[in-house]
This record gives structure tokens, C-alpha cells and sequence, in this order.
């Protein structure tokens, strides 16, 4: 949470009138605290037995259920944070027929960025009872949590960048309409998917921000925007790759190949997705690797593929002593190189920092996670609309 994030707890209890004759009490403790590490909730199960750092709200129900409200004199105790002098709260008696305790002011704001651990039990001594907590942490900006904040703020940045992209390329293919290559049309289909995706991504971070829930579906929806996109741009640079349009006029039975290899990617990048969305970041279990495993060996193929093509199709143009195409040529197996040695370095410094440390004390860097997938696949998508631009000599 940054600092100045307030929250807010509704509890409603439904007593079990068949089991409890009498009036049912209810006890609430919570104990909410800063952690150095990111992961440190995975190891507890419920609130530690300490309870001298545990602010306990008592509450009483007269017919099975209740409605309660600090009182004036102990808002301010609710806003400590924890303490030797964190004790039993009371509350003001609700009204006959409610059903419903909360917080009308903040149970408690934090006073600087950080991971917090918050934790509550509801218990009664005398009685069985239904309760349903309702739990909100708000800050000034909004309901996002200080780890994915930033994305929303990248997401915009980005789609901007995509429409700046899709005009400029726009203006460019209408001005040189009459030499456009099949290629260019493929750049263009990248351009829009790209633009939707993000697009998608900003309503989804900004409904979350202002209204604390996400659009029913939207997220999964942007992740499979975001697989087409990428099967369509490995497509694109395997064709690429293999001088389709340049040293090859058809890709003949390399066709089916280059389709059937984009079908396969669509599949295991939607499964990957869809499972990563669904499940808490935090998730190690074996249907996490099952779902990323395949992925990043067909990632691996399609590399190979790629530079083995790039080697063959160079090779050909030096025989042919295109020196225009060759240029072109390596620049492109350049960035391309630059950018896998990117991704790996990167990968290397994720795994080290964010996934195998004990304790992760560097959250403010999680969001990268995501961001830098999506800046790496942007700056190689202009490397290529740059050096495959509509240009006179198309043709040539």
C-alpha cells in the first residue's frame, strides 16, 4: 500500500437461529502490520497468538444479527497501527433489525509505502454464525495496490505509443498504396491488435482503480487480444526470417508449417495466460510450470527457426549481391539478436530477485514483471517498421 492508504472493513452476521436460543456474540480481532517481505502472508494461516498486537472489536447481537459503529472517542485508537497499548475496543449498540457492523471511518491508515499483513478472526463462544467481511484499502488514487499501480500508468504511455505508430504507419502505406508489400499489410494487423490490447489493459487497470472491481471477462479478453497479437508477430518474423518477398516469392509447403506452428502458439499462449491471470501471482504449483513449460520450448523452437532462416536468407542475398536487402538483412538480425540477449539477462535478474528470494524486499520493481515484455516486443516492432517502410523500391 502507499502511504495514506486507508482501510475499511464491513462485517455482516447472520446467526443460526435453529442452534442459538440466545442472543449470539461475536468477537472480531485483526492485527494489521508492515513486512519486510513481499511473500511473508503465505506462511500464515491465521492470526498470530500474541494478541498484544491485536485490536479486538466486540459486538453483540439481541435477534441474530447487528449493526455497530466506533465510537467518537476510540476513532483515533483505531488508527494506530499496532502496539503494547492495542486493546479491547468498544462499540455503540446497533438499532433493532440491522444486520450489518463497519467501519463509517477508516479502521486504520498507513503512514507510509510499504507490504502490510493484514489479518482478522471472527469468533463466537456462544453460537453459530454466518459472516461475510467485506474489505477495502483505498488510497488517494485509487483501489490498485502500490505493486501494479504503475502498470496503469505504462499501459496508457503505451497506448499511446501505439496510436502514434499505427498513424505514422497509416500515412506512410497511403502515400506509397501502389508498392505495398504483403508484409506491410501483416505490420499493420500487429499495429491494431497491439492498439486493442493496451487499450484493453487500460479499461481493465482503471476500472480496478476506480471502482475496485475488474469488468467481468475484460482481462481474459485482453490476454487472448495479447495471444493473437503474438502469434501474428512470430508469424511475421518467421516469414521474415525466410525472405518471403525478398529471395522467395512463396513460402510453398513452408506455409502450412509457418500456420500450423502459429495455431500451436495461439493454444499454449492463450492456456498460459489465461492460467497466470487466474491465479495469485504468488503461485508456484505444478499446473503454473505445466502451463509455462511448452510455451517457452515452442518460444525456443521458433528462435532457432528464426536465426537458422536469417543465416540461409543472408547467405542468398550475398550470392546475389543485393547489398540493400543484406544491409537490411543484418540490421534486423541485430535487433533481433539484441533482443533475445535482453530477454535473457532480464529473465536471469527476475528469476534471482523475484522469484527465488526468500525474502523479497524489492516490490517496488514487480510490475516490471509485465512491463517488460510489452516495452521489448514495442521497440522491435519499430525496429521493423523502420526497416520495412513503405518506400518506392519496395519491389526491388
Amino acid at each position: 500500500m502507499f502511504n495514506g492508504t486507508s482501510v475499511l472493513v464491513k462485517v455482516k452476521c447472520d446467526a443460526d437461529m435453529e442452534t442459538s436460543a440466545s442472543p449470539v456474540n461475536v468477537t472480531i480481532s485483526w492485527v494489521l502490520r508492515w513486512t519486510p517481505c513481499w511473500k511473508e502472508y503465505l506462511f500464515y494461516s491465521e492470526p498470530p497468538a500474541d494478541e498484544s498486537n491485536v485490536r479486538i472489536l466486540e459486538y453483540h447481537s439481541s435477534d441474530g444479527s447487528t449493526e455497530a459503529t466506533p465510537t467518537t472517542n476510540n476513532t483515533q485508537k483505531l488508527k494506530r497501527l499496532t502496539g503494547s497499548d492495542a486493546h479491547e475496543e468498544g462499540l455503540a449498540l446497533p438499532a433493532p433489525g440491522s444486520k450489518t457492523a463497519r467501519t463509517t471511518r477508516p479502521l486504520v491508515t498507513v503512514h507510509s509505502d510499504g507490504v502490510y499483513l493484514f489479518m482478522m478472526r471472527i469468533k463466537s463462544d456462544n453460537g453459530s454464525f454466518t459472516a461475510t467481511v467485506d474489505l477495502q484499502m483505498v488510497g488517494s488514487y485509487g483501489y490498485l495496490s502500490a505493486s501494479d499501480y504503475p502498470l496503469l500508468w505504462f499501459y496508457s504511455v503505451l497506448c499511446v505509443v501505439y496510436v502514434i505508430y499505427g498513424v505514422v504507419w497509416l500515412v506512410l502505406c497511403f502515400l506509397r498504396w501502389r508498392d505495398l508489400l504483403r508484409l506491410q499489410y501483416w505490420i499493420a494487423a500487429v499495429i491494431l491488435l497491439g492498439l486493442l490490447e493496451k487499450a484493453m489493459f487500460v479499461a481493465e487497470y482503471e476500472s480496478l482503480n476506480e471502482q475496485g472491481y475488474s469488468v467481468p471477462g475484460l482481462l481474459i479478453a485482453a490476454e487472448i487480444v495479447s495471444c493473437a497479437k503474438r502469434t501474428i508477430s512470430r508469424i511475421l518474423v518467421v516469414i521474415v526470417a525466410l525472405g518471403f518477398g525478398i529471395v522467395k516469392p512463396r513460402l510453398g509447403s513452408l506455409l502450412h508449417r509457418v500456420i500450423a506452428l502459429g495455431m500451436l502458439y495461439f493454444l499454449l499462449a492463450s492456456i498460459e495466460s489465461c492460467t497466470r491471470i487466474l491465479r495469485p501471482k504468488t503461485d508456484q504449483s505444478k499446473q503454473m510450470l505445466v502451463a509455462v513449460i511448452p510455451l517457452a520450448l515452442l518460444d525456443s523452437l521458433i528462435c532457432w527457426w528464426v536465426f537458422s532462416a536469417l543465416v540461409s536468407t543472408i547467405r542468398t542475398l550475398r550470392l546475389r549481391r543485393n547489398p540493400t536487402k543484406l544491409a537490411l538483412y543484418s540490421y534486423f538480425t541485430n535487433a533481433l539478436a539484441l533482443g533475445v540477449l535482453l530477454s535473457v539477462i532480464f529473465m536471469f535478474w527476475s528469476v534471482r530477485y523475484h522469484t527465488y528470494d526468500d525474502c523479497l524486499k524489492d516490490w517496488q520493481t514487480l510490475w516490471l514483471n509485465d512491463a517488460f515484455w510489452h516495452l521489448l516486443f514495442a521497440l522491435l516492432l519499430l525496429v521493423i517498421m523502420i526497416l520495412w517502410r513503405p518506400t518506392n523500391n519496395n519491389q526491388v
